[in-house]
């Protein structure tokens, strides 16, 4: 889901079932130029 607040678009995925260290991609693809910028992002439980 990505809802707007006052400091700019905040994207949330639920995420179930993952235990123990995992690997996380980012895959961002799309035209020439700049796309977007990712300031943070965080994990919470």
């Amino acid at each position: 889901m990505v809802k707007h607040d006052k400091d700019g678009d905040v994207a949330t995925c639920p995420v179930s079932g993952a235990t123990g260290t995992r690997d996380l991609y980012l895959n961002f693809t799309g035209g020439s130029g700049f796309l977007f910028n990712v300031d943070w992002w965080q994990f919470a439980v």
